[in-house]
Parts: C-alpha cells; structure tokens; sequence
C-alpha cells in the first residue's frame, strides 16, 4: 500500500462527522486508514462514553481498518502532548504517509500559523498572556496578533488550536508524514444541538444526558454506532456521568488529606482543595470550586484523573522525553490484518495484542509502567457501570482485539 492514512481520534461516539474524514481520506488517494484512538479517560479529563473495544469497534464496522490505543499516559494531556504522543505513534508504526485531520480553516492558514507559534517572540507573549489568566487559546491568539493580526481569529476555532498542534508534531517527530486537512463540514466542535445528519459528539452527548437515545440521534451516527449505542444502554453501559466515581475520589482526597499527600497543584491552588473536599460533593461541584483563569475545568479535570489513577508525575515527564513505548491493538478488518503484519516487521515499538505477558517479572519497566497506567484506567472506568450491571476486573488482561471480517 502506497499511501496510508493515521488518524488521531477519540470516537466518543463515532458519527457521521468521522465517517466523512475517513471517506475523504480515501478520496484523497488513502488505501488503508489506521485510528489512534483515547481509551477509557479523554483528553479533557473525561471518561468515556462507551469502553475503548466497542467504541473501537464502531469505528472499524465504519470504515477504519485498524484502531491502535494511544496510551492513558497519552490521551489525558493538554493539546501539544497529545498531539505530540500520538504522531509519535502513528510514526513509529512504520506505515503512515499522511495524518488526516479535521479544521475550520485551510492548510494556507495553517501553515504559516503553525511555523509562528514556536517562534520565541510569540512564546514569550503567550506566556504573559497566560500569567495575565487568559485561557491558552486566547492568550495565543493575543500572541500572534503581535506578529500578523490577519492570521489571529483563526484561533478562535478550536479544531484550529489541535490542528496547529498536529502539524508542530509532524514537523518535530515526523516529517516524513505529510498533513492532510479535512474542513469540517456543518457542525462546530462545540454545538450542542442536533439538526440534520451530522452532529458533533459533544452534541450527541448532550442529547443522550437530556432524552436518552432520541429518534434524531439515529441520522447523524452510522448504524454501527446506532446499534451499539442501544446494546450500551440496555446493558446499563451508557456512561454519562462521574457520579459513581465521586465517593471514589473524595475517598481518596479525604484519606489524602490525613495523611498529608494531597497533591501539590501549586500556587495556593492545594490550600483551596482541602477546603474543597469539605465544602463541594461531587467531581463537577469540585470543579466549579477550583476554577479560575489560571486553572479551567480541562486542566483540572486532566489533573483530578490522573491523581484518581495515581499516575506517576515521573511517568509522564518520561512519555514526553521518549514517547510512547508500545502500540496496543483494538479493533481492526482484514485489511487491518495485513497491516499488522506489516507493522510486525516495520514498527519501532512492540505491538501488543495481549497485554499479561508485558506485565509480567522481567518486562521492560517503562513499558510495563506505561500498560499499568491503561489498565488502572480500565478498572476504575469499569467502577461507572450501573449497579444491575456488575462490573468485572482487570478487563485488560482478559480482552482480546475485535477482528471484524
């Protein structure tokens, strides 16, 4: 296959809007499309919608040959990490040619955009922009306004800002993987109502927490996903809610506390979580409480997950040094199969299939710690399930890849 498209996903759900990426992608030469896609918690600190297998699945019942996990060390990351993480994936798969992309505007806007931000005049300026409390987009924005004023509102789109991060990883750890950028079509990343037949995920979300699986949901989503959706709901799989999770973490957060180990977040910020945890019930109630220009709820949430999945600060710096260690496969078809079969020979990291034999006395520790990190992540995913749905442990180790044929 001379040409092969990557994917940098969530899929939470995938709709009609990731059907038509990944037609055009095929329209644009593409004979194989490879997804790296979020596990079980999503950049923005969120869990998921649905487990990573069967959102996984979707997306290869719709059109992806092969889905790959980006790593939970990965996915829960501020926009430059992620991306970074999971070019650096999709690179050492040794197949790619082109990373295919969402963005409001075009390649000639981008382009020239994404060689100012790195410059130091512009990182100076966002830096102040940030001490000053300005979000990071609006900082940045403020930052390039500086240089050239006719670029800047194309920072106001938020598919733009990741856009920006895709094409500065490309051109740090993966030249060799040209962009391909897919202008977004009807719905914008954040709308949250439904009208005709595409709908972005947070709108499709918004609608199941409102009227549950409404009539109209079923236009904008392929019938993979409509189908799985209702098996989801009927088995109590829908997770539209960290309310099982909440006693968890303020559990964890008071025990803390006793034990003087609440995570330093810094810059006073540590003094109003242990008022907090007194003061606020719930995840989102906690939230609200922090808040504040400096410290949005993404960054928070991001923060409040990984200290949820205790994961180690050092683990992270590490991931950021060296990328990721492995390349996990979830889902894929038949001409998925080949391409594993090609990234057995080319890949610069293992492909993992079954996830034990990685843990185990002797595995490499770095790669073994990154794992741990995924199925942590699946575990305390599983702890959303509704009670007439038990939920069972260590999925992870028991799991196979989905192989549609």
């Amino acid at each position: 296959m001379n040409k092969i498209a990557g994917i940098v996903a969530e899929y939470n759900p995938f709709h009609n809007g990731h059907a038509y990426q990944v037609e055009q992608a095929r329209q644009h030469g593409a004979q194989a499309v490879v997804a790296v896609m979020s596990g079980h918690f999503l950049q923005r600190g969120e869990p998921a919608l649905a487990d990573k297998w069967r959102r996984a699945g979707w997306a290869v019942a719709s059109g992806v040959d092969l889905v790959i996990e980006l790593p939970q060390a990965i996915a829960c990351r501020s926009a430059d990490y992620f991306a970074a993480g999971a070019v650096r994936l999709l690179n050492a798969l040794g197949l790619i040619t082109h990373l295919a992309f969402g963005a409001e505007s075009s390649y000639d806007t981008l382009s020239p955009l994404s060689r100012l931000v790195p410059e130091p005049a512009t990182q100076a300026a966002l830096r102040e922009g940030l001490k000053q409390g300005l979000s990071y987009p609006a900082a940045l924005e403020a930052a390039i306004k500086k240089g050239a004023p006719h670029l800047a509102p194309a920072l106001r789109c938020p598919n733009n800002i990741l856009a920006l991060s895709y094409l500065n990883a490309l051109r740090l750890y993966a030249p060799a993987i040209a962009p391909l950028v897919i202008p977004r079509r009807q719905s914008a990343y954040h709308d949250r109502t439904i009208t005709g037949t595409v709908a972005s995920a947070t709108a499709i979300r918004a609608t199941l927490q409102a009227q549950g699986l409404a009539p109209q949901l079923e236009a904008v989503v392929p019938s993979a996903t409509w189908q799985g959706l209702q098996q989801c709901q009927a088995e109590h799989r829908l997770h539209l809610t960290t309310a099982p999770l909440d006693r968890v973490l303020f559990y964890k957060l008071r025990l803390d506390k006793l034990d003087g180990r609440l995570p330093l977040l810094g810059e006073g910020l540590e003094n109003r979580l242990e008022k907090a945890i007194n003061q606020t019930n719930g995840w989102d109630g906690l939230l609200d409480f922090l808040k504040s220009k400096r410290y949005p709820r993404t960054r928070l949430a991001r923060q409040l997950t990984h200290y949820l999945l205790n994961t180690p600060p050092e683990l992270l710096h590490r991931v950021d040094r060296e990328g990721p260690p492995y390349a996990r496969v979830l889902a894929f078809n038949d001409t998925g199969r080949q391409l594993l079969h090609a990234c057995r020979k080319q890949a610069g990291l293992p492909l993992i299939t079954r996830v034990a034999p990685h843990l185990s006395a002797g595995a490499d520790p770095f790669l073994a710690a990154c794992l741990r990190q995924d199925v942590k992540a699946t575990d305390c995913y599983d702890l959303l399930a509704d009670t007439s749905a038990p939920p069972c442990g260590s999925r992870d180790l028991t799991t196979s890849p989905l192989y549609l044929r």
